[in-house]
């Protein structure tokens, strides 16, 4: 079981959700599945009920549950995929544990010279990333992403075909992600963004920019990831 952390930080019904969240798109409570009892999840997380009541109207919110009176809280099918944004997670594996089978297709592959704003001084220069992320034939998100060099020196375009960059990064550089700063914008589909997922010009897209850092505080990724508004919910609990 996961342990809430009391103090300063991330408030309680914002941790509670997030693990209950997790829960349920990793399918520990599948569809149709009833979760805990508000006094079992008092109990288990040593919590108020006021806590477990708000992470639960977070849920409703998120449309990964409905409170049925008299029932509990059961596990519904969502129409859309839901992303957590504060997550140091990345798209792929949220769309995976959400039960997608995500396709991932390489536009852009370019090395620079030049160091990206915010990476380590000792980053020798850059690496661009260009990528489509594609469900069900129909693309989703459009990822723009910084790295810094010589961390990603031998990494290759081919290696990233429907994959995870970060679980390349994990497993070859032994990278860690604790998360960064986030910021989430609702934007309109350039030409260039409507051409690349499917809509028209104009259309809501939303817009998740950042910066990913390891557990020693250094910057290990820049990113710009545009979302089908349609198809993709931001989740940002607080």
């Amino acid at each position: 079981m996961v342990e809430l952390t009391r103090g300063k930080g991330t408030a309680l019904h914002a941790q509670l959700t997030a693990i209950l969240a997790e829960t349920i798109r990793s399918g520990t409570y599948p569809t149709g599945a009833s979760l805990p009892s508000e006094s079992d999840l008092q109990a288990t997380y040593g919590v108020a009920r006021s806590v477990v009541r708000q992470a639960l109207g977070s849920l409703v919110s998120m449309g990964l549950i409905e409170r049925v009176k008299g029932s509990g809280s059961r596990v519904i099918r969502s129409t859309r995929y839901h992303r957590l944004a504060q997550s140091g997670v990345g798209l792929a594996a949220q769309l995976l544990r959400a039960g997608a089978q995500p396709s991932t297709s390489v536009l852009t592959f370019e090395r620079h010279n030049d160091r990206a704003e915010g990476f380590a001084e000792e980053a020798t220069g850059s690496l661009l990333l260009e990528r489509l992320r594609v469900v069900d034939a129909q693309p989703v998100a459009f990822i723009v992403t910084w790295l810094p060099l010589p961390l990603v020196a031998s990494l290759t375009a081919h290696e990233l075909i429907d994959t995870s960059l970060h679980e390349i990064m994990r497993h070859r550089y032994g990278t860690t992600f604790a998360g960064g700063p986030r910021q989430v914008r609702a934007v309109a589909a350039s030409e260039k963004l409507a051409g690349l997922l499917d809509v028209h010009q104009g259309a809501p897209l939303l817009l998740l920019e950042g910066l990913t850092r390891d557990n020693g505080g250094r910057v290990v990724e820049k990113f710009a990831t545009w979302h089908r508004a349609d198809l993709i919910s931001l989740d940002y609990v607080i």
